[in-house]
């Protein structure tokens, strides 16, 4: 699980701060932001599979005892992608490989069996 979620985050760190795709991602949620067609669109053709995905992991490491039987996993999974959209939504920089594998330490041990 540490792997492919760090994988995940890792790419989505990636992505976020190429400077070849940053006015364009801007633009996209500015328009996200102001019509709620583009935003439906991107909720179920990106957002809602990759949230999804992610949840069936957290789901698949709780069904194995990895992490609590117990443990919100919508909550897991805003634990895990919030922080990366809201360090590049406010320009707040500090997203690298380290603060991936940071954030990804710190979700798992919030999940982890006690």
């Amino acid at each position: 699980m540490r792997e492919d979620l760090g994988l995940f985050l890792r790419a989505t760190v990636a992505e976020m701060t190429e400077p070849r795709f940053d006015a364009f991602l801007r633009a996209v949620m500015i328009e996200i932001q102001s019509d709620p067609d583009l935003a439906a669109v991107y909720r179920d053709r990106l957002l809602a599979p990759q949230r999804e995905a992610i949840r069936e992991r957290f789901l698949v490491a709780a069904l194995s005892g990895a992490i609590r039987a117990d443990a919100d996993l919508e909550v897991a999974v805003d634990l895990l992608v919030g922080p990366v959209q809201t360090r590049w939504a406010l320009g707040l920089g500090g997203l690298t490989e380290g603060y991936a594998d940071a954030l990804l330490e710190l979700v798992l041990a919030a999940v982890r069996p006690s």
